[in-house]
């Protein structure tokens, strides 16, 4: 008889912003304080893109850039892998500066993809990527752009916080090609989290701010990287992530169950049970 969990997946807060596919997507990174609810928009304050943002006359062009771009702040990866802030100087970053999608060059403090970032100020990120739901994401224009199966491109859109949200021009990032039956996958106190619904394929993860539980759950965020809860009510139970194709990836005594058909890529995912 094959074995499924029957409880109600509690993490599916980022489900509705992805569910569409492609460049459609939309979130709001709201900060980065935490995953955000049932219609994924972040937590917290988070800096506000049209305040306190001088935007800077260009002053550094890299000969290497695409001769379209040269001497232009262009936060996008079309200059190709480590060109993505063309026209900044060293140490800054090419990010959207305003809420219109204007970019500028700041101050970068390199922080790596799929790492913990506040969103507090902008450069968080190395150049290329910018922060959304608290993890350092690429930037992108197509979903061809982002690395790995089921990693997809999608719209950022910025959360005062008070439940109003609107779209960024320019700011498109890339879901994590994270792997959530891995806890080291994601940086920081991050944990790879689905952000696609049940049945949609390819799915996709994302690194979000997680807590360090692996027993009991009193919301959706509270289990540890590694971990998901699942509850017919809270508290729920931490349950480990793993791949339905690899039974390796649960402790001894223990089988990687169905959940509904949530998918990484194409690949099936269920929890340890």
């Amino acid at each position: 008889m094959q074995k499924s969990v029957k409880a109600t997946i509690l993490v599916g807060s980022l489900v509705c912003c992805f569910a569409c596919g492609g460049s459609d997507n939309s979130w709001s990174p709201g900060g980065g304080g935490g995953g955000g609810g049932s219609s994924g928009s972040g937590t917290g304050g988070g800096y506000d893109p049209d305040e306190g943002v001088d935007i800077p006359v260009v002053g550094c062009p890299d000969p290497n850039c695409h001769p379209l771009y040269q001497g232009q702040c262009t936060p996008h990866s079309i200059n190709g892998p480590g060109l993505a802030s063309c026209g900044c100087c060293p140490n800054e970053s090419c990010e959207i500066a305003t809420l219109e999608g204007a970019a500028a060059c700041v101050p970068s403090k390199f922080g790596q993809l799929s790492s913990r970032c506040f969103a507090t100020e902008p450069g968080e990120c190395v150049p290329g990527a910018m922060c959304a739901i608290g993890g350092c994401k690429q930037f992108c224009n197509e979903d061809y752009d982002c690395p790995g199966d089921g990693s997809i491109c999608f719209k950022v859109a910025y959360s005062d916080g008070g439940g109003s949200t609107v779209n960024i021009p320019q700011a498109k990032v890339c879901t994590d090609h994270c792997a959530p039956w891995d806890p080291y996958s994601c940086q920081g106190g991050l944990g790879c989290m689905n952000a696609s619904d049940l049945q949609q394929r390819p799915g996709t993860f994302a690194c979000t701010p997680v807590g360090t539980s692996i027993s009991k759950c009193n919301d959706p965020y509270a289990c540890g990287p590694g971990y998901a809860c699942f509850g017919e009510t809270l508290p729920g139970d931490c349950y480990k992530w793993c791949r339905r194709s690899n039974n390796g990836d649960c402790p001894s005594g223990k089988t990687c169950v169905e959940i509904g058909g949530l998918f990484w890529g194409y690949d099936e995912i269920g929890v340890c049970y």
